[in-house]
């Protein structure tokens, strides 16, 4: 990963000296930002593809090798990696500074075209990095030649005679989407220029279509050695393994931070991307940095964290009140309350702050839609949904978090012809509003499948698919819970999508064919869930359930692989003694699970594998021991976890870790 510091340059070309759209040459401006040395390769995507359950993209003639730029991945393929690793795809703008440099140069070397200097007309890939005379005057390789390189931008041929001169992010809406570079399948030197637009449909796959991904400096230039000849793993940067060259990592704490932006992290899978954390609780329990109280004492809110700033959800008085802390000290930065006077429903606060772009947003139990500058916490727009549309709640009121992409933030009022409902995340109007079903508690979650771009909404009526851009309903499965209690996001598999619920439901896969019609793969209580998980990791799921155990599912078959018990507690509801909602919080971080055991009030570290329960360290930390269903996050090394009366900050920085831990009490 090299570092393309904020600053001014020349993008597009001067009149008669290139391509439609192309013009008119002006002087763009961006923040800085750091984008990867080397093209996303073979084996970083399958690794990609193993953890998230996504299909490998067709083979090409010349086999996959792992040291080559992955190829025939679709715009969407390249994205989701991209939220995967925590990163995005670079916009026009970024490619292009980080190829040309602020001299205005016609190629990324220089201002004659050399092939010596890239990878032409070949036939096949080249392994990423095998043209070092053509680096770029930042660093990075292969920014032309080798793979076209998506970008996040649509193509218009006239935007650049209108778009905004500070950090462009493209065109709002399009057809097609840009690639730059060039590829090993032409020769012609015009197609290997800096400001040369190339462009296709988003779902096309070619073999001389690849990528890589950009991440913001938000923490300053200091942060990395921008020197060094390979990225940090935190991020999955691509490595080329010919080149011998060893990893540089973050000075201070061997990582680079992956922001936790969302509900279930960077790609809301439940699985953060770093890398070398302290598992080894047993023999060395993690310092606890921070604890902070929660008004709220019986809320269900989850942390995010971003640019080292955690966002919670507290209620006092009559009041919900965001807060932002400090991840390293726990001091507060800011704080900002909006009204909502409901009545305690099992606490107050539900959902997770959801940050994209430096905003902010959040959804209340009530159906309190909210949007705050991140940096301030000032409100910039409010909406009642539940009163707008008349939603309906699920008995606990709403709890699903927004979910914000692209321009559209999408939230569940659950009214009639308004059960999905898409905002403009920078205004509050309304986009479209899509189905009648009523609201339950999950949060909704986009995926592609049979190359539609979609949001996947499990409601009080089951699992919907709608189309991402207008709210067409593609399909239904009908899955009905007790109180309506439909409370994970599914988990997507290709075509398949898992769902779970509890209350002695169970589980199902389902399998949607290219007609949008559905049906039940299998279906089994192998697996009861509705509070932590599921996280697909390899092949395999792996959830808690209301059963008080940690479970590993096979997702082909439906099949329990292995469980084991101590991971709920059992509460005295008055109505019935000894029930179990479910069990505690449940993330997955460097091929760790990462689970919060009711039982021992404690912070358990357990190897995922399908090879058995493999317990690596626990240590308590935890005051109240039932219901703490809120997954943890964690960002930078720092895991955020929170009972009924606190949140805490856990450093699992190896070099953080402290004297062996007192016996947390056994399973």
């Amino acid at each position: 990963m090299v570092l393309v510091p904020a600053g001014e340059f020349l993008m597009g070309s001067k009149e008669g000296q290139g391509f439609e759209g192309e013009f008119p040459q002006r002087k763009v401006t961006l923040d800085d930002y750091y984008i990867y040395k080397y093209l996303v390769t073979v084996a970083q995507y399958r690794r990609f593809c193993q953890e998230t359950g996504r299909a490998m993209p067709p083979e090409p003639s010349w086999k996959w090798q792992d040291t080559h730029p992955i190829v025939n991945v679709t715009w969407d393929d390249a994205r989701a990696y991209a939220g995967w690793a925590g990163a995005a795809l670079p916009t026009e703008a970024q490619f292009e500074k980080a190829a040309r440099g602020v001299d205005g140069r016609t190629y990324v070397w220089g201002n004659t075209f050399t092939k010596s200097t890239c990878h032409t007309s070949d036939g096949k890939t080249a392994p990423v990095g095998s043209y070092p005379t053509g680096i770029s005057p930042y660093g990075a390789l292969d920014m032309a030649g080798n793979v076209w390189e998506w970008c996040s931008d649509w193509y218009d041929p006239d935007y650049y005679a209108s778009a905004p001169t500070n950090n462009p992010p493209g065109p709002a809406t399009g057809t097609t989407r840009v690639l730059r570079g060039g590829s090993w399948g032409f020769n012609v030197a015009e197609f290997f220029r800096v400001a040369y637009r190339n462009r296709c449909l988003p779902g096309c796959r070619y073999g001389d279509y690849g990528f890589r991904c950009v991440f913001p400096a938000a923490n300053g230039a200091a942060a990395i050695n921008t020197s060094a000849q390979v990225p940090p793993t935190a991020l999955r940067e691509a490595v080329s393994p010919a080149r011998g060259a060893e990893p540089v990592l973050h000075p201070v704490n061997n990582r680079l931070p992956a922001d936790w932006p969302q509900l279930g992290g960077p790609a809301a899978n439940g699985i953060s991307p770093e890398t070398g954390i302290n598992t080894d609780w047993s023999a060395h329990k993690p310092p606890v940095l921070w604890t902070f109280a929660m008004h709220d004492s019986s809320g269900y809110s989850h942390a995010s964290i971003v640019n080292r700033t955690v966002y919670l959800i507290d209620h006092a008085g009559n009041q919900d009140i965001v807060r932002a802390l400090d991840l390293t000290t726990g001091v507060q930065r800011w704080e900002s309350g909006y009204a909502d006077t409901s009545a305690a429903n099992m606490g107050f606060t539900r959902g997770c702050p959801v940050y994209d772009t430096g905003k902010l947003y959040t959804f209340s139990m009530s159906g309190n839609a909210n949007c705050f500058d991140a940096a301030t916490g000032k409100i910039l727009w409010s909406r009642n949904l539940q009163k707008e549309f008349n939603g309906r709640k699920a008995d606990w009121g709403y709890t699903a978090s927004p979910l914000v992409d692209g321009n559209q933030a999408v939230y569940v009022p659950g009214g009639p012809g308004a059960s999905v409902v898409a905002l403009d995340k920078n205004t509050g109007d309304t986009l479209w509003k899509s189905g009648s079903d009523g609201a339950a508690h999950a949060t909704p979650m986009t995926a592609t499948i049979h190359n539609v771009k979609q949001y996947i909404v499990f409601n009080a009526f089951g699992a919907v698919g709608v189309k991402a851009t207008d709210g067409t309903q593609l399909w239904r499965h009908q899955w009905t819970t007790q109180h309506n209690c439909n409370s994970l996001a599914p988990v997507v598999m290709g075509n398949r999508v898992f769902i779970t619920s509890g209350y002695g439901v169970g589980c199902a896969m389902l399998e949607i064919d290219d007609n949008w019609k559905v049906k039940e793969i299998w279906k089994d209580k192998e697996l009861i869930d509705r509070t932590a998980g599921p996280i697909l990791y390899q092949g395999y799921i792996y959830a808690t359930d209301e059963t008080m155990r940690l479970v590993c599912l096979n997702p082909e078959t439906g099949m329990m692989v292995w469980a084991q018990d101590g991971f709920g507690a059992p509460v005295n509801y008055g109505w019935k003694d000894g029930f179990s909602c479910g069990s505690g919080g449940l993330i997955l971080v460097d091929g760790a699970l990462l689970a919060v055991s009711e039982k021992t009030q404690s912070m358990v570290a357990v190897k995922a594998t399908p090879e058995g329960y493999q317990e690596l360290g626990r240590f308590k930390l935890l005051v109240n021991g039932a219901e703490l269903f809120t997954a943890p996050s964690f960002s930078n090394g720092k895991l955020v976890v929170r009972d009924k009366k606190n949140y805490y900050c856990v450093d699992l920085s190896p070099t953080a870790a402290s004297a062996p831990t007192e016996d947390a009490g056994g399973q």
